[in-house]
């Protein structure tokens, strides 16, 4: 048994190798003892050398985008010193915090921090438009709601291409007493 640490390690290694998702995989499910449906979940979410390097621009566009969006966000909690509003920044600076994170996630091509960031991209519009309220409407509004369009189509994009899902299909096998039989396959497009 290894240890999910070690099969992430282990499956990088592969993909970083040059090896497709099937090949890496293979290798892995052989070298381990591990559950196929585990090894896939992890290695699904590995993006293959070929496509780090054709939406390597995409995803710096995306991070890009998430900085600028909470710069902006940031900017808005920052603005109104004379209505200081406690409540506002105790959800204000945790979201910056674990947003910073998210976007080093997606910058470095890590694929559970794509699912994150459309979830804290759309948190980040209530705490905006909450301030917004107490402090009036002004165009920052108007350009959060553009970034945040901008990220969910973009991360949407790269997500769906970057890491498609596996299918697990029933295939015909021999077996060992010479019967044919059906076993569970994962396969990677």
């Amino acid at each position: 048994m290894m240890t999910q640490k070690s099969l992430i390690q282990l499956s990088k290694s592969k993909i970083n190798k040059g090896k497709n998702k099937q090949q890496a995989f293979e290798e892995v499910l052989h070298e381990s003892a591990e559950e196929a449906l585990k090894i896939a979940n992890i290695i699904r979410y590995i993006p293959t050398l070929p496509k780090r390097r054709k939406f390597k621009q995409f995803n710096q566009t995306l991070a890009s985008l998430m900085v600028v969006y909470l710069l902006v966000v940031i900017t808005a909690a920052i603005t109104p010193l004379e209505s200081f509003n406690w409540r506002f920044y105790a959800i204000t600076l945790p979201w910056t915090a674990v947003y910073s994170v998210i976007i080093a996630g997606v910058y470095q091509f890590r694929g559970n921090f794509y699912n994150l960031s459309f979830s804290m991209t759309l948190f980040g519009l209530p705490v905006f438009i909450g301030n917004e309220l107490n402090n009036g409407f002004d165009f920052s509004l108007y350009v959060a709601l553009a970034l945040m369009a901008l990220i969910l189509i973009i991360g949407g994009f790269l997500h769906y291409r970057l890491f498609p899902a596996f299918e697990v299909r029933k295939v015909l096998v021999r077996l060992p007493d010479g019967s044919n039989g059906l076993e569970k396959r994962v396969f990677f497009y």
